[in-house]
C-alpha cells in the first residue's frame, strides 16, 4: 500500500521511475487498479482524506501481507522505525473514524493508550494547555508518560507544548521567563534522558481568540480536543473529541509562533538535548 502526497508530483515521478521495467510498471498497475495508493490532497480548497482511516479500509478489503520502504529510508542503516500492523491500525476506531468520541478514566495508563497512536507515529504534536504546569501533582505524572511515549516515536521533529498565564495566574512573577524555565525544568531533564527536546510556547491567554480556554492534541495524523486537559485526576472521566481537518488547521495557525505569525507567543524557549 502507498502512502502519497502531492499527488500531482508523485504521479509523475512514479510513472517516471516506472518507464525502464516492464514489471514495475504492472506493479504500478496493480496497485492503481486495487485501490492501494493513498493520496493525500496537499491543494488548497480540495479535500484532505484520512489516510489511517483508508488504509484500514482497504485492508479490511483485502488484507496487507508486505511492508515496502522507499530507498532513501531502508537503506540507512540507522533508521529502525517501530511498525504499527494495520490490523491492529483498524481497531483504532478513536483515530480512524471521525465520528467517535473517546472517555478515560482519571488514570496516567488509559490517558496515555487513547493517544498512544499519534504520540508514537507522527511526525509534528503539539500540546495545547492553557494550565499546564509540570510541576503540578495531577499533571507532572501524565506528561512524564506522555514524554516517554514520544522518546519511543522515531518520526518526530518538532514536539511542541503550550501553556499560558492562567497555569500561574496567581503568582506575581509570572511575567519572568525564569519562573516558567523553572517549572518545565524537571520535564526537560526526563526529555534529555531520553535525547528528545521539545519546545515550550508561553501565551498571554487574551491574546488568543477564545482567551485560551479549550486543550488539544494537534498532529499531522489527526488531532483532538481533551475535555479536562492534560492532568488526571481519580473518580473523574476526561473525554476526547476528535477535530476535522478544517477545525485542527485553524488552531495550528493560532499556534504556530513563528516570527511572521500573530499572535505570537509571550515566551519561547527549548528544553531538553541542544539541536
Amino acid at each position: 500500500m502507498i502512502r502519497a502526497v502531492e499527488d500531482t508530483k508523485w504521479k509523475d515521478e512514479i510513472k517516471d521511475r516506472s518507464q525502464g521495467s516492464l514489471a514495475a510498471q504492472k506493479v504500478l498497475k496493480t496497485l492503481i487498479d486495487e485501490h492501494r495508493i493513498v493520496y493525500e490532497k496537499t491543494v488548497a480548497e480540495t479535500e484532505f482524506r484520512d489516510w489511517p482511516s483508508a488504509f484500514a479500509q482497504s485492508h479490511k478489503i483485502r488484507a496487507l501481507r508486505a511492508l515496502v520502504s522507499d530507498d532513501l529510508s531502508g537503506s540507512n542503516p540507522n533508521f529502525t522505525p517501530e511498525i504499527t500492523n494495520i490490523s491492529k491500525l483498524i481497531t483504532e476506531d478513536w483515530w480512524t473514524d471521525l465520528t467517535l468520541n473517546t472517555e478515560v478514566d482519571g488514570s496516567n495508563e488509559s490517558f496515555v493508550a487513547a493517544i498512544k497512536l499519534p504520540l508514537t507515529r507522527a511526525a509534528r504534536i503539539d500540546i495545547v494547555d492553557p494550565w499546564l504546569l509540570p510541576t503540578k501533582d495531577r499533571s507532572s505524572g501524565l506528561l512524564q508518560r506522555i514524554v516517554k511515549e514520544v522518546a519511543r516515536n522515531p518520526r518526530v521533529s518538532a514536539f511542541k507544548i503550550h501553556s499560558s498565564f492562567r497555569a500561574l495566574e496567581n503568582d506575581p512573577d509570572r511575567d519572568e521567563e525564569g519562573l516558567w524555565r523553572f517549572h518545565f525544568e524537571r520535564l526537560g531533564q526526563l526529555l534529555a534522558n531520553s535525547h528528545r527536546s521539545a519546545r515550550v510556547f508561553v501565551w498571554n491567554n487574551r491574546d488568543i481568540p477564545d482567551k485560551f480556554h479549550d486543550r488539544y492534541l494537534l498532529t499531522e495524523l489527526g488531532s483532538c480536543q481533551v475535555g479536562r486537559g492534560f492532568e488526571v485526576e481519580k473518580g473523574f472521566t476526561n473525554t476526547f473529541y476528535r477535530l476535522d481537518r478544517t477545525k485542527s488547521q485553524s488552531l495550528e495557525t493560532v499556534f504556530r509562533g513563528d516570527v511572521n505569525s500573530e499572535p505570537k507567543p509571550t515566551f519561547s524557549f527549548r528544553i531538553g538535548i541542544a539541536r
